[in-house]
């Protein structure tokens, strides 16, 4: 899985082909727009998800709401961990 931290990016996403079979269950309807390098970016779910990091020592646990990228190119990644979940975290950006 490819996940890029980013603390230009005020919240974070993950990939929509990721999560797609979980999003009828868990995704909750939500608009949000992004302005990015290559212009805005429009997002409609939001899906919570546990993740851990072996970086944090892998019994570490975070819990965390991703706004899911729609597109199917996606966002180059699997998903970004913005300055939501970096403060959340206590790292500083």
């Amino acid at each position: 899985m490819l996940i890029l931290f980013d603390e230009g990016a005020s919240g974070s996403m993950v990939k929509g082909d990721i999560v797609q079979d979980f999003l009828e269950d868990f995704g909750i309807e939500q608009n949000v727009e992004y302005m990015t390098g290559a212009g805005s970016l429009a997002c409609n779910k939001r899906i919570p998800l546990q993740i851990t990091f072996d970086e944090f020592g892998g019994a570490t646990k975070i819990n965390h709401e991703f706004d899911v990228d729609p597109n199917p190119e996606g966002i180059g990644y699997n998903m970004i961990i913005g300055r939501d979940l970096l403060n959340k975290l206590g790292i500083e950006t």
